[in-house]
């Protein structure tokens, strides 16, 4: 079974720079009661060559924002209290992206990618980023990210 992961591109019109928190926002659904979700920021050059910018994952099933902890900078998630997906029924998750500052440059493009496990969309340390394997259900699930007004990527852009 190949791993499946989907690609976001936006062609940047104008150079932008972007700077401190990253999140994800997106619609999700699945076949089963958990899934890992994985998603990764990166600036892709002219030239094809591509940066990774941020990265972030959570369990569908813990999904619970914490708003005692939750700052401009970071969504807490409250993991002891898990939430099983009803299989099929669609839930919003919100979850923070390392943040970094970035410039793009007219013409570059900006890559978001989703996967359900993170050794799929991982770099290693020879390109420039760690990650670390987490656990992710024993199990295949069929996911489904559902496009609409809640699913976005939020960064912070800056003037100048």
């Amino acid at each position: 079974m190949t791993n499946q992961t989907l690609v976001y591109e936006m062609q940047i019109d104008d150079d932008v720079q972007f700077a401190g928190p990253v999140s994800a926002h997106l619609g999700f659904s699945c076949n089963e009661i958990d899934s890992q979700i994985v998603a990764r920021l990166s600036r892709v050059a002219s030239d094809g060559t591509c940066h990774q910018l941020s990265m972030g994952t959570i369990s569908a099933a813990r999904r619970r924002r914490d708003p005692t902890r939750s700052t401009a900078c970071e969504i807490a998630i409250d993991t002891d209290k898990p939430e099983p997906l009803e299989p099929g029924m669609p839930v919003s998750l919100a979850f923070s992206l390392t943040p970094g500052p970035t410039r793009l440059k007219r013409g570059e493009r900006l890559r978001l990618e989703v996967a359900s496990r993170i050794d799929v969309l991982g770099r290693t340390f020879a390109d420039g980023h760690a990650h670390f394997d987490l656990p992710a259900p024993p199990y295949f699930s069929r996911n489904t990210l559902h496009c609409s007004a809640e699913s976005y990527v939020e960064l912070w852009r800056i003037e100048g």
